[in-house]
């Protein structure tokens, strides 16, 4: 949609997407350190606090190269969620349900993104991908407050 609105080129959602998931596999290596030295908790709130503070700026911004690095850090800031999510399940869960905890909290991160993406289709709003990012850190904020209170 954004390609055929002219917002992006295909060339820019492709580094978009590669820098997002370089950053987010850096991220993974980078924050599974950190995460065992802190608080999961501390983790996952500062995780989701940038995230959504990355997801908030994104669509004001004009400058392309700045628009990669901030969607890059989005990344970043994303893979400091998933690994002390776990951790705080292996912990806290009886063995038998953390492996159905695991894949209920992962079935839900998908289902949201695509539920995401149906209200925005639906509404049909000029800047719709603006809608999903809005979304998207309503999301981050709302489980600001359930996953620490593990």
């Amino acid at each position: 949609q954004m390609v055929n609105e002219g917002v992006y080129t295909k060339e820019i959602i492709g580094g978009l997407s590669s820098l997002y998931f370089i950053f987010y596999a850096v991220g993974q290596l980078i924050n599974g350190i950190i995460g065992d030295k802190i608080k999961s908790r501390y983790m996952i709130s500062l995780g989701l606090i940038l995230a959504g503070i990355c997801a908030f700026v994104f669509p004001f911004v004009d400058n392309v190269f700045i628009v990669k690095y901030i969607y890059g850090l989005s990344g970043f800031f994303l893979a400091m969620i998933y690994g002390p999510m776990t951790k705080v399940v292996s912990e806290n869960i009886d063995p038998v349900y953390a492996t159905r905890c695991s894949l209920g909290y992962t079935f839900a991160s998908f289902f949201w993104l695509s539920a995401c993406r149906l209200c925005s289709y639906v509404s049909c709003v000029e800047k719709s991908f603006y809608t999903k990012q809005c979304y998207s850190c309503f999301d981050g904020f709302d489980m600001l407050f359930y996953i620490p209170s593990f």
